[in-house]
């Protein structure tokens, strides 16, 4: 899988897991909200039941003052109420003291029952009242009295004489009933006595009333506590929501940032690789140039052996075949050493050595070529202590050098001076040529670099690069040899 489309997975994962926590977190709060919302309801539709209960037990409480006027009809109404009433108050038992409420219901049953034998009493007197006074004959007996006066004479004094008697009459008048007084007094009575007990009763109903309300007083402290609750989750909703909607900005912005960065990193990756692509066709490019003249040279000197006229013949084209091959060696060996330095894994190894065994190396390979140019090349070796290190290094090292004082020097000679001082192997080739410009000094150390006077030359210029990376390896490279600087 492509490392842009891992990396698109990554960034798709992330915000999917992003959207994903920023629903799960509205759904969560929501939730709450909707269960706060639901208890506030619930307890809005008790208060509310426990209003209309209160209102109705208090209505039927005041009920009955007029019971006097009260007729059928009225106890027929006073009873419905009274039993929707009941049936209302059953339901608030839920949330309700059971007690209050079942001692309300038989308070106005009880009332109820009351005011039924007050009217019922009242109604009996208003009957008795055309009963109250009755019709009674008496037998009046009216005495008569008759005064005569009789006058006097000489003989008789004057005198009055009284005669006397009764007649009977009868007459109509109004009496009261005792019996149906009695019956009004014990009606009064008893109305007196169920006023009382309304009384009580309704001492009762105040009392329970008193305890629903405070059920209905917690019921709306319930309300305002909900609210109080809704509002705080409402706040805690806002303030979670912009903290996350800020943490979502701000991982966007570095996730954009974060991309930008991986893309730029990418592009300058397929540049070097690109670089690399293009090095490498060069590379190769330069390395099917170079060997393809000696190898060419090869496959004619077979021939010219079998048509050679002498001994002396046949030597000088073994001769100039040794080179040859001598010259493709170092050139593999150029090869494989940079291609070691390039992977970083050139090491080096430590062994004892003389510096003289150096110093013949150097005559046995370049002394011939020095010769032929009619160079004289001289080394000089000013203390030829034993050291422990890469010989083969030391020899790579001065062996370019060596070679391209030899290359580009035409007239003159070669001085090279090898000397180990206060543990510092110090390494020198002079040579008496023309000179490399401050420009060419620049890239003269880089791989595949040949200057304009170096066309006609064998190489793929690489030996700088070489001996500059042994000279100043890299961190992660090892090696047991002193280190020298290379001008």
């Amino acid at each position: 899988m492509k490392l842009r489309t891992k990396l698109f997975i990554i960034i798709g994962a992330v915000i999917a897991s992003l959207f994903i926590l920023i629903f799960c977190f509205g759904y969560f709060r929501w939730q709450k909200i909707e269960a706060v919302a639901l208890k506030s309801n619930v307890i809005s539709n008790h208060l509310d039941s426990i209003h209309d209960a209160l209102q109705r037990t208090i209505a039927l409480t005041t009920m009955g003052e007029e019971i006097s006027n009260w007729n059928a009809e009225k106890l027929r109404q006073y009873h419905s109420k009274r039993l929707e009433t009941d049936s209302l108050l059953t339901s608030l038992k839920a949330f309700c003291p059971p007690q209050s409420i079942d001692s309300i219901c038989m308070a106005l049953e009880s009332k109820e029952r009351f005011l039924a034998i007050i009217s019922e009493c009242v109604t009996r007197m208003s009957e008795n009242d055309d009963n109250l006074t009755t019709d009674k004959k008496l037998t009046l007996h009216d005495t008569h009295t008759k005064v005569e006066t009789v006058a006097g004479n000489l003989f008789h004094k004057r005198r009055e004489s009284v005669q006397s008697y009764t007649t009977k009459r009868t007459v109509h008048v109004s009496a009261v009933d005792e019996a149906v007084l009695n019956e009004n007094k014990q009606h009064v009575q008893n109305i007196g006595d169920y006023t009382d007990s309304i009384t009580e009763v309704n001492y009762t109903l105040n009392h329970h009333i008193g305890i629903l309300m405070k059920s209905a007083s917690v019921n709306a402290k319930d309300i305002q506590c909900s609210n109080s609750q809704a509002k705080a989750i409402g706040s805690t909703t806002f303030n979670w929501g912009m903290t996350l909607l800020l943490f979502v900005l701000s991982l966007l912005a570095f996730i954009s940032f974060w991309w930008a960065r991986i893309m730029d990193g990418l592009e300058q990756k397929i540049r070097q690789v690109r670089e690399l692509m293009e090095s490498r066709r060069t590379i190769v490019y330069s390395i099917v140039h170079e060997l393809k003249a000696p190898i060419s040279s090869l496959t004619t000197y077979p021939e010219l052996i079998r048509n050679a006229s002498s001994q002396e013949e046949i030597n000088g084209y073994a001769d100039d075949m040794t080179e040859t091959v001598s010259n493709m060696s170092t050139m593999v060996d150029s090869l494989l050493c940079y291609f070691k330095a390039d992977s970083d894994k050139l090491s080096f190894s430590s062994a004892p050595f003389k510096l003289t065994s150096i110093k013949e190396y150097l005559f046995s390979t370049y002394g011939r070529m020095a010769d032929g140019k009619g160079l004289h090349l001289d080394v000089n070796v000013h203390d030829d202590t034993v050291l422990a290190g890469d010989e083969q290094c030391i020899q790579l090292i001065l062996g370019n050098l060596v070679s391209n004082a030899v290359k580009f020097t035409e007239t003159g000679k070669i001085t090279v001076d090898m000397m180990y001082e206060g543990d510092i192997l110090s390494l020198s080739v002079r040579d008496e040529g023309d000179g490399i410009s401050d420009e060419d000094k620049q890239r003269i150390f880089e791989p595949f670099t040949q200057l304009s006077n170096a066309a006609a030359q064998e190489g793929f210029g690489l030996g700088l690069s070489i001996v500059s990376t042994i000279v100043h390896p890299t961190p992660s490279s090892s090696s047991t040899t002193k280190r020298t600087s290379f001008p």
